[in-house]
Parts: C-alpha cells; sequence; structure tokens
C-alpha cells in the first residue's frame, strides 16, 4: 500500500501521542525500581510503530517520545538519552535483519570496516583516557524536576570515564542513523510478516538485548550513574550490581516487544494494517 506523506506524519503524531500519555501515566503504569530505572510501557508505540509501518515511522515515534521525556520527567535530558539509546536496539538489529534477508541488499564493506575501526579508536582512546589521565573533573548541568519547581544541579565527572560511558550510546545512534539514510532504498520489498514467526522473533530480540544490555551496563555506570547521582563509578557499582541492569532491561526489552508483538500480529493488525516503506 502506497503512503501518502500526509499519512505517515499523522500516523508517527499519533503513536508519538500515544507513547507521551503512557510516559506521563509512568508512575500509575510502570514499575519503579530505584536509580532512575523502571519497567514501563513507554516504548511499545515506537515498537507498534516498526512492525505496521517500518523503521522510519519507529524512530521519528521515538524521537518525539524522547523529546517529551527530557522536558517532563524528573532526569531531564539524562533519562530521554538512556531511554533513547536502550530502545533503539530493540528496533534497529529487527530492521537491519530484514534488510540482511532482502536478496537485494548488498552492504558496503568500506564503510562498514570504517565503522567499526572508528568504534575500536573511540573505544582505546575512552580506555586509556580513563585508566592513565589523572581525574579531571568535568562540570555538567541536569534540570531536576522535583516538589519546589525546576532546579539546576552542577555534578562533576571525569571526561575519561564520561567518554566510555557515551560510547556505547555514540555507537548504537551512528548504527540507527545510518539505517535511516538505507532504509528508504531497499525497503520497499520487505515485509514485517517474518517476524510473525516467535522462533525468528526471539533469536532476533536475543541479540538486540545483548546490544542493549552492553550499552547499558557501560552508560549507568560511567554516564548517566555518576550525573543523575553525583557518585563516583564505584560507588555506583557498589550500590547498583550488574545483574539489577540486566534484569532490569532485559525485563523492559521483553515486555515491549512481547505486548508489541501481540497487538501486531496475534491480533491480526499485521495483514490488515502493516504497509512498510
Amino acid at each position: 500500500m502506497k503512503r501518502s506523506q500526509e499519512y505517515d506524519i499523522a500516523i508517527v503524531i499519533l503513536f508519538a501521542a500515544l507513547s507521551c500519555a503512557l510516559q506521563a501515566l509512568r508512575g500509575v503504569l510502570g514499575i519503579q525500581g530505584g536509580y532512575g530505572m523502571a519497567l514501563d510501557l513507554v516504548a511499545v508505540p515506537a515498537l507498534l510503530a516498526f512492525f505496521l509501518y517500518g523503521y522510519r515511522s519507529s524512530v521519528a515515534v521515538l524521537l518525539l517520545a524522547s523529546i517529551f521525556i527530557a522536558f517532563t520527567a524528573p532526569d531531564s535530558w539524562l533519562g530521554a538519552s538512556m531511554k533513547l539509546a536502550a530502545t533503539l536496539p530493540m528496533i534497529s538489529i529487527p530492521a537491519l535483519y530484514a534488510l540482511f534477508m532482502e536478496r537485494k541488499f548488498s552492504l558496503n564493506r568500506l564503510w562498514l570496516n570504517a565503522f567499526f575501526a572508528l568504534f575500536v579508536a573511540l573505544f582505546v582512546f575512552a580506555l586509556f583516557e580513563a585508566m592513565t589521565t589523572p581525574p579531571a573533573p568535568l562540570s555538567v548541568a541536569s534540570l531536576v524536576i522535583g516538589e519546589k519547581g525546576v532546579t539546576i544541579v552542577q555534578n562533576e565527572i571525569q571526561l575519561g570515564g564520561l567518554l566510555l560511558g557515551m560510547l556505547p550510546i555514540a555507537a548504537i545512534f551512528l548504527l540507527s542513523f545510518w539505517l535511516l539514510l538505507i532504509w528508504g532504498r531497499y525497503s520497499k520489498k520487505l515485509s514485517p510478516m517474518p517476524f510473525a514467526q516467535p522462533r525468528l522473533l526471539a533469536e532476533v530480540v536475543a541479540v538486540a538485548l545483548f546490544i542493549r544490555i552492553a550499552a547499558m551496563l557501560a552508560a549507568n555506570y560511567y554516564y548517566a550513574g555518576p550525573i543523575y547521582l553525583s557518585a563516583t563509578t564505584e560507588g555506583i557499582m557498589t550500590a547498583l550490581q550488574w545483574y539489577m541492569i540486566i534484569g532490569w532491561n532485559a525485563a523492559q526489552g521483553i515486555l515491549e516487544v512481547l505486548i508489541a508483538w501481540l497487538l501486531v500480529f496475534g491480533l491480526g493488525f499485521a495483514r490488515k494494517y502493516a504497509a512498510w516503506q
């Protein structure tokens, strides 16, 4: 089904509004886990948009929801960036799988190798900076929304650690941006129907969860945690155990995909309304 630009915009706004509503009701429909973590339904509309209308619509919904989080959530832009980075693998990895399954899709190895070379170079630099450079405090401002209104809190963190925590987030953003650039060219003959197979979906989601959890472990300990909690990485590792981060992110990712899958494929919406492009 050929969709008009107006139809696409309306779909994105509709799903983004639903995501914002779920964010506003996060205290009622979500489960708070402490340390800024929670089990919620905010990203479900983005997964619904992916299964029904494709990668670009899903990313647009997620971006609009993240902007809403940045301006309304207590953790402001920090929470928005973490939510965006945690959810993107759940749609980017299935999208990448769908592209690879398309026979006419050929990956430019030169660009892929350049991307991984950049990733390794940044990783080595961040490790070297974190391990050999004396602590050089970097002042980071955060907006905190509380009972007394909006206040600005200044936190100081080490630059090397911050780079190490932001590296996996940057890698996820780069991968997602690259997929956006090529999606329109290769997605015309793609369909979400292969994801109706539970076994195939489970395999793809397992890879997505692995990337999500790895990124969130580094981001919580070196990026979000030091800024949000005003604590050292060592202190955060003591209070926030690694299995807590893994458990919450695994539960969140599985819940999002499961609800979206049941609505789209379980109720048959995919055959009636799905139209990737």
